[in-house]
């Protein structure tokens, strides 16, 4: 196995794993949230029809909150499985991008981060291969988790036309300046080192701005 090949399936042992781990407090959720049910049931008198309504609303709107939850989790890892169909295909890059951030949320909350995706009004496309490039993804937002302070925030933005031209991850802290060595500690980690390799011939560079530190390529 190559180490690009290594790499790939390291990624998809990291993601499945956290959202099957996510999918897993949804179940929990909806478990508990219909055992309350129950209880309330069980404990109001059916003649008080107004109050066992009341009592039940929470439970209800959180059960329906929790199973689309449950869905998009399973709809997107089904889709991240089905990018190693093909070596080389054609994409769109919002698709995989959105769902990169979702697989990678509770990982980056483990670290205190919060990931945000800047929508837009037209898909961008490109012919990559597929998982290489959520290889790119999911690293270059792995290289800020261990150096920005806990509370800041990771936007990724897509830039073109119709096709990609370049991804944009910006991250800023609300209250606390990034630290002023910001960009050569996030060079200095293994994530770094491991987005670079994965990135080949493209030109990935850090740079500090007025509104936080930005990975470029």
């Amino acid at each position: 196995m190559s180490e690009q090949d290594s790499l790939k399936t390291q990624l998809f042992g990291k993601l499945t794993a956290s959202a099957t781990h996510e999918f897993q407090n949804v179940l929990a959720i909806i478990r508990e949230s219909a055992g309350l049910m129950e209880d309330v049931l069980m404990f109001t008198s059916m003649d008080n029809a107004d109050i066992l309504g009341e009592r039940l609303g929470t439970p209800f709107s959180t059960i329906k909150k929790q199973v689309a939850r449950g869905v998009e989790l399973v709809s997107c890892l089904n889709g991240f499985a089905h990018t190693t169909d093909q070596p080389l295909q054609r994409v769109d890059v919002m698709v995989l991008a959105q769902r990169v951030v979702m697989l990678s949320r509770r990982l980056a909350a483990n670290t205190g981060m919060a990931l945000e995706i800047e929508d837009r009004a037209t898909p961008l496309y490109l012919t990559t291969d597929a998982m290489q490039l959520q290889l790119c993804f999911y690293y270059a937002m792995e290289s800020l988790f261990s150096v920005l302070p806990a509370g800041s925030t990771i936007t990724l933005t897509l830039q073109g036309e119709s096709s990609l031209s370049s991804v944009r991850f910006s991250a800023a802290h609300p209250d606390q300046p990034l630290p002023a060595d910001v960009v050569r500690r996030i060079s200095e980690t293994a994530s770094w080192e491991i987005l670079t390799k994965a990135g080949g011939a493209i030109d990935i560079t850090p740079e500090a701005t007025d509104t936080g530190v930005v990975l470029l390529f």
